[in-house]
């Protein structure tokens, strides 16, 4: 089973160590695949890049981790949840 984690940050690390350490993690959708997970660094706000991503990698699954970093928080989200960043 191919898994592709958008975003490159702590959490998509964490989420891809713990993917590949558990052997029951996904336990119902493993069967006997071997579980390959890959992280990519594509911007989720650029089409191309995300089909591209799709298209290279071919993945059962994909979870989006992406997130805000910086000096944004939680506060600057909640203000303007529609921003493009």
């Amino acid at each position: 089973m191919k898994v592709l984690i958008f975003g490159n940050g702590w959490i998509a690390g964490i989420m891809a160590d713990r993917l590949n350490r558990s052997d029951d993690f996904l336990r119902d959708y493993k069967r006997d695949d071997l579980l390959d997970v890959q992280i990519s660094s594509a911007d989720i706000l650029d089409d191309y890049a995300v089909k591209s991503e799709l298209i290279k990698h071919d993945p059962d699954m994909v979870i989006n981790a992406a997130g805000i970093c910086g000096e944004t928080n939680i506060d600057d989200c909640e203000r303007d949840k529609y921003a493009r960043r």
